[in-house]
C-alpha cells in the first residue's frame, strides 16, 4: 500500500498518544483546582467523559478537544502535539 501524501514532519499517531495527551491535558487543568464537572460544563460534555478521558480510558471528540483549547489555554502545548 503506498504510503499516504502529507507533510514529512508529521508522524502518524498512535492512540495511545492520543489518550495520553488529552489526559495530560485535562489533568493540567484539574491541577488548579478545576473539577471534572466544571470541565464538562465549560466544553459541553458529560463529567463522566472527563473523568474517563483523564484516566486515558475514553478520547474526546474533536469538537470536545477544540472547546478544551480554547477554554484553557494551558492545555494547547498537549493539544497541538495532537497535529
Amino acid at each position: 500500500m503506498p504510503e499516504p501524501d502529507v507533510l514529512p514532519l508529521f508522524i502518524e499517531p498512535e492512540r495511545e498518544d492520543s489518550l495520553r495527551a488529552v489526559s495530560l491535558a485535562l489533568l493540567r487543568v484539574r491541577a488548579s483546582g478545576t473539577t471534572c464537572k466544571e470541565i464538562a460544563a465549560k466544553i459541553g460534555c458529560h463529567f463522566d467523559t472527563i473523568e474517563a478521558a483523564s484516566n486515558e480510558r475514553s478520547m474526546l471528540g474533536f469538537d470536545s478537544i477544540a472547546r478544551l483549547a480554547f477554554h484553557y489555554a494551558e492545555t494547547r502545548p498537549f493539544i497541538e502535539g495532537l497535529w
